[in-house]
């Protein structure tokens, strides 16, 4: 693999130092290739995490009684962008 296309393509600019970096990387990457017969890893967890169901309901009612200023479900507040400190 041309070290300086792919430094180009990565939009790098590829000194020496960088090059023979990329080169070991490369490398080392070409003997993992080599490892015979281990599956992909997806997660380190084993099983899954099971979903639950959504639910159409009630989004926290008590929340909306302790905002200082709603409308409707929304809650209002003061932006800080623009604002000085």
């Amino acid at each position: 693999m041309d070290v300086r296309k792919v430094a180009h393509l990565a939009r790098l600019e590829a000194d020496e130092g960088l090059a023979e970096d990329f080169k070991s990387i490369l490398k080392f990457v070409s003997v993992l290739e080599e490892v015979p017969d281990v599956e992909p890893l997806l997660s380190v967890a084993e099983g899954y995490s099971p979903l639950r169901e959504d639910e159409v309901g009630e989004t926290y009612p008590d929340i909306y009684a302790l905002a200082p200023d709603t409308e409707g479900r929304f809650v209002r507040f003061l932006s800080p962008i623009g604002r000085k400190t």
